[in-house]
């Protein structure tokens, strides 16, 4: 299959499962890039369509957003961006495919089995999970299972939640692009594929929206999460493969 069709593909599916079920953007559409591209073109590409739905969204949910429940995050991811965008430099892409494996499949199960989350009293936790949603954006550009669990610990309200992620999110968008560029990632193809992933993802935002009028959300997001589940276990697997 040419990119260009993969790209237009891993977007439509992407933006349909964010506005289908509230999450779910890069965990459904990096693997379908980094099948058939590499980590080095599908990470920046995420970057720079997530600062295009990133505003959208902060338009939307702006009201909500307090700084002072996100402030620690976003200082510390600060600090795990460079580290992720070095291991995206350096690292093996079989240990790559691994690692993103255990991070999909691993955040769907916990999602699936629907645990609840244990109420964190000390602030000083945001640090912690915002060093390793730092992390996760500089090599992935998939900073949401650390964020997300954080807000659950921390009881956000859906309004809230919205807010302070979206909120979240820019920040630390804003600063993995920047990585990307000094890096010297947002190269001609990757601006090429944004042209066909921006009206793609909007697509797919659109068509969920409409989809989520006629079936049951519910049913649709724990159908997502056995299929990445899946997916996390044919990442692995395929890491595996490529380091033997």
């Amino acid at each position: 299959m040419p990119v260009e069709l993969t790209v237009a593909a891993a977007m439509v599916l992407g933006g349909l499962v964010q506005s289908t079920t509230g999450f779910g953007f890069g965990l459904v559409a990096l693997p379908i890039l980094a099948s058939a591209t590499s980590f080095g073109l599908a990470a920046p590409l995420l970057a720079l369509n997530g600062l295009g739905n990133g505003t959208f969204m902060w338009l939307r949910y702006h009201r909500h957003f307090q700084w002072s429940a996100v402030r620690r995050m976003v200082f510390a991811a600060i600090t795990g961006i460079p580290v992720g965008l070095y291991g995206l430099k350096y690292a093996p892409e079989s240990v790559m495919l691994v690692a993103l494996g255990v991070i999909i499949g691993g955040y769907a199960l916990y999602s699936l089995t629907q645990v609840e989350s244990p109420k964190l009293r000390s602030p000083f936790w945001a640090y912690g999970f915002g060093f390793l949603a730092g992390l996760l954006s500089g090599a992935y550009n998939i900073p949401g299972p650390p964020a997300v669990f954080y807000g659950q610990c921390c009881r956000w309200t859906p309004e809230q939640f919205k807010g302070n992620l979206t909120g979240f999110f820019a920040f630390n968008t804003v600063t993995v692009i920047m990585g990307h560029a000094l890096q010297h990632r947002i190269t001609a193809d990757v601006l090429q594929l944004l042209a066909i992933a921006l009206p793609c993802s909007l697509t797919g935002f659109t068509l969920g929206t409409y989809l989520s009028r006629s079936i049951n959300p519910a049913t649709f997001r724990t159908l997502v999460l056995v299929l990445l589940i899946i997916t996390g276990i044919r990442l692995i697997l395929a890491g595996f493969g490529r380091s033997t």
